[in-house]
């Protein structure tokens, strides 16, 4: 499993997770040094108009070089607002086509509640572009944005691990990426999951 928050907005994170005097230009470094998973949207990048097409270029090279500023790190772009087209553009630039990217229609997801953690997980699938330019599922991998106020137990978070494990099996995941809300309670449980779910990797059948 991958980990990370769902957004990387300094405004949302200054009070959890960056310091106050931290430059915006060092955001993302901060980040990355405890979490594998960037969340990003088109958002981030707000000088950048995708009416133009030509754009989407740029948005490739913003990606590229967030890319390269870190190492195993994934990068989850949510394309929920650009058109179909714009997708197909954006996935058939060669840089693009590194393994530390993924793309996540976040318009699409599904929910399910878990009332004995008071959770709701959204599930969605991976995208990729096949040799003929149609955008499909990557069906190695997948995504859920876990949603919820409560901070969680180790006996709970062991249990929703064993959970995701379970889904991302019944789905023939070979790798899960999974996002936390950026609240106090969520950047808790996501750090928790990250050391768990290590420990428990390791730990004998």
């Amino acid at each position: 499993m991958i980990f990370g928050l769902n957004t990387l907005k300094q405004m949302a994170l200054n009070e959890i997770v960056y310091p106050h005097d931290l430059p915006a230009e060092w955001c993302i470094d901060y980040y990355s040094n405890e979490f594998s998973l960037l969340q990003l949207y088109l958002s981030d990048f707000p000088l950048i108009n995708t009416s133009d097409e030509k754009n989407i270029s740029s948005l490739a090279k913003c990606l590229e070089t967030i890319n390269n500023d870190l190492d195993d790190h994934y990068i989850l772009f949510d394309v929920s607002e650009l058109t179909a087209r714009q997708q197909q553009q954006l996935f058939n630039i060669p840089a693009i086509s590194d393994n530390y990217y993924a793309f996540i229609n976040l318009a699409l997801l599904q929910g399910e509640y878990l009332s004995e953690l008071a959770l709701t997980l959204q599930w969605g699938d991976l995208l990729q572009t096949a040799d003929n330019g149609k955008i499909l599922v990557d069906k190695s991998s997948c995504f859920c944005s876990i949603m919820g106020e409560q901070r969680l137990t180790p006996f709970e978070l062991r249990k929703l691990i064993e959970l995701l494990q379970k889904k991302a099996r019944q789905r023939d995941c070979q790798q899960l990426l999974v996002t936390f809300p950026v609240q106090l309670s969520g950047v808790e449980n996501c750090r928790n999951a990250i050391l768990l779910e290590s420990m428990m990797s390791v730990s004998p059948a």
